[in-house]
């Protein structure tokens, strides 16, 4: 992209004092940071391992940290205590969060999910009934599974379909639909100079006419009173306020809602907030709340059955060959095979190595011993290693949880002299 390229998409919004604002913050590295939940993690633990996060009361669930931190190897990423991510992009999920503040255990769909940062910055923040994560290509949505599994989030199905061909079965399900729409990615052009490279006016039009038809399946989609919480990282107004301002022509069923002070800058013509380097520590992003007229009412589940596990009930649904423990599942969801459904249970045999997924690891309820590591016997476990020592001899033999600062890392079990790791080969990093 060429200068004048970025001065004709951000003339308006910003004057000419504000673009020269956003022309110095491009020649500075980006701003990195996490969303975590803060009812799980403290700030202080964060921080003792992350060293220079910083925090800001108004960002809540999100902490920045410098440039160059790599969390990669850390073992609060690698439990799902927390998800790199744009600060500008967790500026969405804390936006739709807030506007379902009076919405109890709200069923989601996250129509463009790969590679989960809004799914799970929203499930920090709030309590989700069901959470469908979707992208339509089969190489993210295994990446979104991963992450999605990896932070734990309860009650998530995650699906690997174009989200137009929901429309019909599924039609007002969702009590609110995120909608990262596909762009010309305009707004990631500093974190990402081959977006810079393939950015064309051509592209523009392109994504423009996709994400019409996106926002018309979300509209049939989100259930009466519901919302539709829409954003892209595109600076394009055709990409932004006026594919707003033309979903509300052709659905005056539905209103904009105003967005909180949340650091954005109002949207052109008042519609929604842009969050733009120099005037915002994040990346590029746009993000608007459309709400449906009616009212929100409640929604039944599919019927579900109870099985025992470790001598305890579970709720859940047999799905290809194994028992799915999930407490919420929307009727027809099952049409579209899903490569996840809550949590698996798939071999409960004797002999089995370990009967459950690897996910399954983060349900709270599940019972069985925990055993807390320190710092360097999590990494130690992250790495394939069995474990000796004092944590061998401290509870009875047979399957656990091991956990680091409180979040699972994974299964393992005691036995006479060692803990053996069972962390699947997949996840586990070099040493």
């Amino acid at each position: 992209m060429r200068l004048e390229d970025y001065r004709s998409l951000l003339i308006p919004p910003l004057d000419e004092e504000g673009f020269q604002r956003f022309v110095t913050a491009m020649e500075h590295e980006p701003v990195k940071g996490c969303s975590f939940d803060p009812h799980w993690l403290t700030v202080a633990a964060l921080a003792a391992d992350i060293p220079g996060a910083t925090f800001d009361e108004s960002d809540g669930s999100y902490a920045r940290y410098p440039y160059g931190t790599q969390v990669g190897r850390n073992p609060l990423y690698l439990s799902g205590a927390i998800y790199p991510m744009d600060r500008s992009a967790h500026r969405v999920s804390r936006a739709l969060a807030r506007a379902l503040t009076d919405v109890e255990r709200p069923d989601v769909l996250d129509m463009c999910a790969a590679p989960g940062g809004k799914s799970i910055a929203l499930a920090h923040i709030k309590k989700l009934g069901l959470l469908v994560s979707n992208d339509i290509s089969r190489k993210r949505a295994g990446i979104l599974r991963t992450n999605i599994e990896r932070a734990g989030v309860p009650d998530a199905v995650v699906t690997c379909i174009d989200p137009i061909t929901m429309v019909g079965t599924l039609n007002g399900r969702f009590d609110a639909i995120i909608l990262d729409a596909p762009c010309s990615g305009s707004g990631m052009t500093r974190k990402d100079e081959r977006m810079a490279e393939d950015w064309s006016e051509g592209k523009v039009e392109e994504c423009a006419l996709i994400q019409t038809r996106l926002l018309d399946a979300a509209a049939e989609l989100v259930a009466e009173g519901g919302i539709i919480c829409y954003s892209t990282c595109s600076y394009s107004r055709q990409e932004d306020e006026d594919a707003i301002s033309g979903f509300l022509e052709r659905h005056p069923d539905f209103e904009m809602m105003e967005m909180e002070d949340d650091g954005g800058l109002e949207g052109i013509g008042g519609l929604g907030h842009r969050y733009i380097p120099g005037l915002f520590e994040g990346e590029g992003q746009y993000c608007c709340l459309l709400r449906h007229k009616g009212t929100l009412s409640e929604r039944s589940s599919a019927p579900l059955s109870v099985t025992m596990i470790e001598g305890k009930e579970f709720k859940g649904f047999e799905y290809q060959g194994s028992f799915r423990i999930i407490d919420r599942f929307i009727p027809g969801l099952e049409r579209f095979n899903p490569i996840k459904i809550g949590y698996a249970v798939k071999d409960l045999s004797a002999e089995a190595k370990c009967p459950y997924d690897w996910d399954l690891c983060h349900l709270s309820a599940f019972p069985l011993p925990h055993a807390e590591l320190e710092r360097s016997q999590a990494e130690m476990y992250l790495t394939g290693q069995d474990l000796r020592g004092a944590i061998a001899k401290e509870g009875p033999q047979g399957l656990i949880v091991v956990t680091y600062r409180g979040f699972p890392l994974g299964f393992a079990k005691r036995m006479p002299g060692r803990v053996r790791n069972l962390l699947p080969k997949g996840l586990r990093i070099n040493s």
